[in-house]
């Protein structure tokens, strides 16, 4: 029997007799159907009662197993199965007609001898409703009046077989039953497609990991100008945490800072016949023996010893040929010695790589769950497609600037911008408040800060010295624009591949074993 009522569902009352007879029923009812571009329509469905003929309740378990609603019924000593359930999203509702599509007993039932099928509809609509059923192979199936009302009818069906289907088709007028409000249609819409809701997840989960973590941003309307350097961080620590990659000005950096405390000096020269070096070149001398380096930094130790391999002097020409070849050893230094410090939680070099990892994971465990019958996740092709690639398209979006610092990284990080805003945007009349030794000192931190020609430009007409790291034959002619430029030359060349090839980076410590011995 299928009754449609007043506020919008059907109830429907199935009655069977289990042939021969057993102690368990498997009765199963879809809960979803395919409908336009495979997208599932749900079918709320709920059970009223499990009882025998007499009205005896029987005990059942149910199950949701993918589509499809399970019950396992207890019918020891019963003859006769009735089952009463609603489904309350059965109608379809057009502008002129509301119509009920019910195929009855699908993919549950047996082979049955004779089966009778009773359609109620409300009161108001005796005589304006039509009803008809289907029976594939033997066409539409004659109506029969029922003489318990005009808004009934009847249909039967002789020798039903497992593999024959019937449809039933009824149709209203509009407005006789009530439409569910569009908030219980999105409701049961989600319930049926829960793959829709997966880029909110993964959008709450990257919004989650952004408040945590935090974001370099680039606005500097909160900023907050720094006149120091970060305390007890070098000019190459500040180039890493400022955009997490090792740069050659890095390293430029810290040559200059090594020279500014008295490790080295650099002193003009030529450069050798046949290497092509602007038409000048550098000597860069060792002033302090391997013993005097304890004091630095082990990546400061590194840099000062690959700069000389044990000797007392060599050229900018031929340091900026080979010294590109130990970078890679040299950031895997820093960026350990940084995590030991706790700026950093993860190498930044495999943040981007376990981002996709856990995406993949994700997928993945997403992927087994609708194996298992657990999750939904792949029923509506054009849904779950769709889901996938917002996801993958927010995971890009805030994640790609999504650091791997520390919110002690963070700190520093947004210090850091406050030195780089100060140095780039310093002017020559407000260099009269700052003391005396700033230029030497800021220095190598404008260099790993991409800003040294805007922080040498604004004291372009102050009167300072050459500093005393620097030789220069004419130190009259000193000016802070030419000192960044000879900075240049310290560039590595376009063509690394063509230079002297790479060396594997020798540790301090074995550096210092081989001194002594």
């Amino acid at each position: 029997m299928l009754g449609v009522q007043r506020n919008g569902s059907v109830v429907v009352v199935e009655h069977f007799s289990p042939a021969p007879p057993t102690s368990h029923v498997t009765w199963s009812t879809p809960t979803e159907f395919p409908g336009k571009w495979s997208i599932h329509q749900p079918r709320v469905v709920e059970i009223l009662q499990v009882t025998s003929a007499d009205g005896k309740p029987l005990t059942y378990t149910s199950r949701e197993r993918n589509d499809r609603l399970e019950l396992y019924i207890d019918s020891t000593g019963v003859s006769e199965v009735r089952l009463v359930y609603s489904v309350k999203n059965a109608l379809e509702y057009y502008p002129d007609h509301i119509r009920l599509v019910w195929n009855p007993g699908a993919t549950w039932r047996g082979d049955a001898s004779h089966v009778t099928l009773f359609v109620q509809v409300p009161p108001e609509a005796a005589g304006s409703f039509s009803a008809q059923a289907y029976l594939h192979g033997k066409g539409i199936l004659p109506a029969r009046e029922s003489s318990a009302g005009p808004d009934r009818v009847w249909f039967s069906i002789p020798d039903l077989r497992r593999s024959d289907t019937v449809m039933v088709d009824v149709s209203l007028p509009a407005g006789l039953v009530l439409e569910p409000p569009l908030a219980q249609r999105f409701d049961w819409f989600i319930r049926a497609n829960p793959v829709v809701l997966l880029p909110l997840l993964v959008l709450a989960v990257m919004a989650t990991l952004r408040l945590i973590k935090g974001v370099p941003a680039e606005s500097t309307d909160s900023l907050v100008p720094r006149y120091s350097p970060p305390d007890g961080l070098t000019p190459a620590e500040v180039g890493i945490l400022i955009d997490d990659s090792l740069d050659p000005r890095d390293i430029t950096a810290t040559i200059i800072d090594l020279a500014r405390r008295g490790y080295l000096r650099l002193e003009q020269g030529t450069p050798d016949q046949g290497v092509d070096f602007s038409g000048q070149d550098f000597v860069l001398r060792l002033l302090r023996p391997l013993e005097q380096w304890h004091d630095l930094a082990p990546h400061e130790q590194t840099v000062l010893f690959h700069t000389f391999y044990g000797g007392q002097w060599t050229k900018l020409s031929s340091l900026t040929l080979r010294f590109y070849s130990v970078v890679p050893a040299l950031q895997a230094e820093l960026y350990a010695h940084l995590r030991q410090r706790g700026f950093y939680g993860i190498d930044p070099r495999k943040a981007a790589l376990l981002r996709f990892f856990n995406m993949v994971l994700l997928f993945a465990l997403l992927y087994a769950y609708a194996s298992l019958s657990l999750f939904p996740f792949g029923n509506s092709w054009l849904l779950s497609g769709a889901a996938l690639a917002v996801s993958l398209v927010i995971v890009h979006l805030l994640g790609r600037n999504l650091t791997a610092k520390t919110r002690k990284g963070m700190r520093a990080f947004q210090e850091m911008r406050g030195l780089r805003e100060f140095l780039n945007s310093v002017q020559g009349d407000q260099l009269e408040r700052v003391p005396a030794g700033t230029f030497d000192k800021l220095l190598p931190f404008a260099i790993a800060l991409g800003v040294e020609h805007h922080w040498a430009n604004a004291f372009a007409g102050v009167a300072i010295g050459p500093p005393d790291w620097l030789c220069s034959d004419r130190p009259e002619l000193f000016n802070t624009a030419r000192l960044v430029h000879i900075l240049d030359l310290f560039a590595p060349p376009k063509n690394p591949t063509l230079a002297i090839p790479k060396t594997r980076a020798i540790s301090i410590t074995r550096a210092r074993t081989a001194t002594k011995s």
